[in-house]
């Protein structure tokens, strides 16, 4: 029974929910990429469960705003770790590789659209999903290794280094640019193409 503008709030808030991953990013850096990386799928996949059992809209964002600042920090560190362990030359197909796994999953997402009309509450079954892939990811996490530069930076971190002062070209500007395009497109396009769903349910 939401409208469009109410829906339209939902969405954008559930994005921003992504500023959180922020912080969450902080602790990579000191404890490691495949603890704060294990943690973090985790804690997404219980939080967006809690979706399920969600009584109205607004619940329903903020708990998906919170799993969506573990689901945004998933998604950076999974980057980071594919550039850090790859050679510099497969690095653009590692990140083709991890598209097309994105793509595999929003791709399954729009296939169970179905489902979720058979009844007035089986929308409800998408989020509790999640909850099927914990156990599978503590499983996977014994076999992920650390990545090999951070054990470097961690080893720095103990041993005095000389430093030394370098001129160095500063991208500060193309970054600011990249960020504030992305944002942008996260806060106003992005959400809008979730009433694709909408459209393809009427059409």
């Amino acid at each position: 029974g939401s409208t469009k503008s109410e829906l339209a709030n939902a969405l954008i808030g559930v994005r921003l929910g992504a500023f959180l991953a922020l912080f969450v990013m902080l602790f990579a850096d000191r404890v490691g990429r495949k603890r704060v990386l294990v943690f973090s799928m985790v804690a997404g996949c219980a939080l967006a469960a809690t979706g399920a059992l969600a009584p109205n809209l607004l619940v329903l964002g903020i708990s998906q705003s919170t799993a969506r600042a573990f689901s945004a920090t998933v998604a950076i560190l999974v980057v980071i770790m594919a550039a850090e362990e790859m050679p510099a030359n497969s690095r653009a197909f590692a990140v083709s590789m991890l598209t097309m796994a994105g793509a595999v999953g929003a791709g399954g997402v729009v296939v169970g659209l179905q489902i979720a009309e058979l009844t007035p509450w089986s929308w409800r079954i998408f989020f509790a999903v999640p909850l099927l892939f914990i156990l599978p990811v503590l499983r996977l996490a014994k076999s992920i290794p650390e990545t090999r530069r951070y054990e470097v930076l961690e080893e720095r971190l103990t041993i005095p280094v000389v430093v030394v002062k370098e001129r160095t070209h500063s991208h500060v500007g193309r970054f600011v640019t990249l960020a504030v395009g992305a944002l942008l497109f996260n806060v106003f396009l992005a959400p809008a193409s979730n009433f694709l769903n909408d459209y393809l349910k009427d059409e």
